[in-house]
């Protein structure tokens, strides 16, 4: 199997964006499917499955190593979450504060059109008991088309959604379709709500900042991937795909120049 990278990068109103950024498999066999199940062990962690519990909505690759397909589509509902749509895997490992977290993985997302707004991975919160909910201190994107990373972080003791700070870092407005694309992450949680982030796709630094990423917990937050968007019957499906997905303390810079095969 051959791999094939293009990129281009470009700065617009102080936002580092890619005009492209993809990693071809020249030669990709046809993936088959099973349906995943409701605990996975995934890049050697426990997650647990949320999800509406339609035989499309998450499935795992029988001849591929660590392959994972999300799919969501307008009926799907999540009895627990009547106003939002949500297939993901939630892991159960808690990222420390003050440390480095890192975050490698294989992303595709089909060529359909996407809804307004979709999230496609996030590092979420571990709130304190009885603080409210409140968006995720980092995600990954969709808004209108656009792939987008985005942190938020509040230092005080009760977060809520009109204390915590938001930053988007990265803006892509032509994020390739049904291609393959390498991820690495580098984070740093903070407690005082203000964290670094450093990202790498298909092998080039797009990010390096320091800015919201964390709240004042007394947990720190827990990786999700697959889908998530609010209710709307009237929107399309939209599926994603991960592949060879690692978190954790233990340096991934590695896969910067050599992300893991998908095989």
């Amino acid at each position: 199997m051959k791999i094939r990278i293009r990129a281009s990068l470009r700065v617009i109103g102080g936002i580092l964006t890619a005009a492209m950024m993809v990693t071809t498999l020249v030669g990709e066999k046809p993936i088959t499917y099973k349906s995943a199940p409701a605990v996975a062990i995934v890049g050697g962690d426990a997650y647990v499955l949320q999800t509406p519990g339609n035989g499309h909505n998450a499935k795992v690759a029988t001849n591929r190593k660590s392959i994972h397909k999300f799919q969501l589509r307008a009926k799907d509902l999540n009895r627990t979450e009547p106003s939002s749509q949500r297939v993901e895997y939630a892991g159960a490992a808690k990222m420390p504060f003050s440390k480095d977290v890192w975050v490698a993985f294989s992303l595709k997302v089909d060529k359909a059109p996407t809804p307004p707004w979709v999230l496609v991975g996030q590092f979420h919160q571990t709130e304190d008991k009885g603080e409210p909910g409140t968006s995720p201190v980092f995600a990954q994107e969709l808004n209108n088309g656009r792939f987008q990373i985005v942190t938020r972080g509040d230092a005080g003791k009760i977060t809520r959604s009109t204390t915590i700070k938001q930053r988007i870092h990265y803006i892509n407005p032509a994020f390739p379709r049904g291609q393959w694309v390498n991820f690495v992450y580098r984070l740093r949680f903070e407690r005082n709500g203000s964290g670094r982030i450093q990202a790498w796709i298909g092998g080039k630094q797009v990010v390096n900042a320091t800015g919201p990423l964390g709240c004042n917990d007394r947990i720190g937050p827990y990786w999700k991937f697959g889908i998530y968007r609010a209710k709307n019957p009237g929107r399309k499906a939209i599926t994603v795909h991960y592949a060879n997905v690692e978190v954790g303390t233990a340096s991934l810079r590695s896969r910067i120049a050599k992300p893991k095969p998908i095989q």
